[in-house]
């Protein structure tokens, strides 16, 4: 959904942490402002937008006590961290790879 008001924020994450094609790990990424409410988070990994859960086995997910279990979408905030869920997406997230997460705050 669309929220009102709010600026639109764009974080970039330039060399992620890898993570396995076989693991689920801590991208480096934490989210810097908390999301307006009502207001969707779109994660992109190198251009392609990824499917941003609250469960630990969506393509991706924010936590907030490292990994053992995801944020539900509305509640995101500042210091949140992104996890890379490899065995959900089926490959490897490498250093090479260019994150970026939109938002309005």
């Amino acid at each position: 959904s669309v929220a009102t008001g709010g600026v639109l924020t764009r974080e970039v994450k330039s060399s992620p942490s890898a993570v396995a094609a076989n693991a689920t790990g801590s991208t480096g990424f934490s989210i810097g402002l908390t999301p307006k409410n009502d207001c969707a988070v779109e994660v992109y990994l190198n251009g392609l937008l990824l499917n941003l859960g609250s469960a630990t086995n969506a393509e991706v997910f924010f936590s907030r006590n490292a990994g053992s279990t995801a944020v539900a979408l509305a509640d995101i905030a500042s210091g949140d961290t992104l996890y890379f869920v490899g065995t959900t997406n089926g490959f490897a997230l490498e250093t090479t790879d260019i994150i970026q997460v939109v938002y309005q705050a």
